[in-house]
């Protein structure tokens, strides 16, 4: 016996219809949309779900859980901050063509990395203490030297440099400025600074200019004349009441090999040396 018959058997005496009826009675066509205003009491899902997000469209949740509201700030900051980084960045590179149009101007030329802008008066340096402004400008600097211009903000940073200028440029006001200024007042420490130069007599007219340009800031400012006095003014039972030394290499290095030593150098915090160029010279000696 095959499916057929096995089929015939068991629907035998059943009743088919041919046309199924639908399980669920369809919409009328003649549907109309009209524009009224939504009943809050309506629990629809869809139509509650739509009408909150036309009137909370700024409180849309996306699926990063950022509002779009958010993005959009978020993004106008980023835009911002970027156009404002690109405006400092153009700043940076015209203040930086300037100062370079001014060094050649002056014919100031520099070697380093984040070099400081070269001033073109004493009036730029309103940080600098009002004493030391007032002793400028007594001891007749009225405009900075080429020299000046360049030294001096490098070593109001604190920064090493390596200086070179013909004779009768400013040289020696260029490093003393800063040097005074970071010093700021008297103490009983010891030496805080230590200028070495090639002679006794540039010595000397150093130690003049400082007490010019310090005046009224009662530095002790010392140059060593005689070697006895120094190792019984500067020796181990001294009261240490200094702060700038001004001296010549021999005689420092005399009074440094003393036993014990005659001078204390644990206080320098800033070491000049003057006209360089001679005394590293090979062969030659220096008082």
């Amino acid at each position: 016996m095959d499916a057929y018959d096995i089929f015939k058997k068991i629907t035998k005496g059943a009743k088919f219809k041919l046309k199924r009826e639908p399980l669920v009675k369809p919409l009328e066509s003649d549907v109309t949309i009209k524009s009224e205003p939504i009943d809050n009491s309506l629990t629809c899902p869809v139509v509650s779900s739509i009408s909150s997000m036309e009137q909370e469209k700024d409180d849309f949740v996306l699926l990063n859980s950022l509002k779009d509201g958010q993005i959009t700030r978020k993004k106008r900051k980023k835009d911002q901050n970027l156009s404002s980084i690109d405006d400092e960045i153009k700043q940076k590179r015209m203040r930086e063509e300037k100062a370079n149009q001014y060094r050649n101007e002056n014919s100031i030329s520099v070697v380093g990395r984040h070099v400081p802008e070269p001033i073109k008066s004493f009036k730029e340096l309103s940080f600098v203490d009002a004493d030391l402004l007032v002793n400028i400008t007594k001891c007749g600097y009225t405009e900075p030297t080429p020299i000046q211009k360049q030294a001096i903000p490098a070593m109001l940073e604190k920064r090493q440099i390596l200086a070179c200028a013909p004779t009768g440029s400013g040289k020696t006001v260029a490093f003393l400025l800063p040097l005074l200024q970071h010093l700021e007042e008297p103490k009983s420490n010891g030496f805080r600074a230590l200028i070495i130069c090639p002679t006794r007599e540039l010595a000397k007219q150093i130690q003049q200019e400082c007490v010019r340009l310090c005046d009224g800031k009662k530095f002790k400012i010392h140059i060593i004349s005689k070697i006895n006095k120094a190792m019984s003014q500067y020796g181990p039972k001294s009261n240490g009441k200094y702060d700038i030394l001004v001296t010549t290499p021999n005689r420092l290095c005399f009074l440094l090999n003393q036993d014990p030593p005659a001078i204390s150098l644990k206080c320098v915090e800033w070491l000049i040396i003057d006209e360089a160029d001679k005394l590293f010279e090979e062969g030659e000696k220096f008082s």
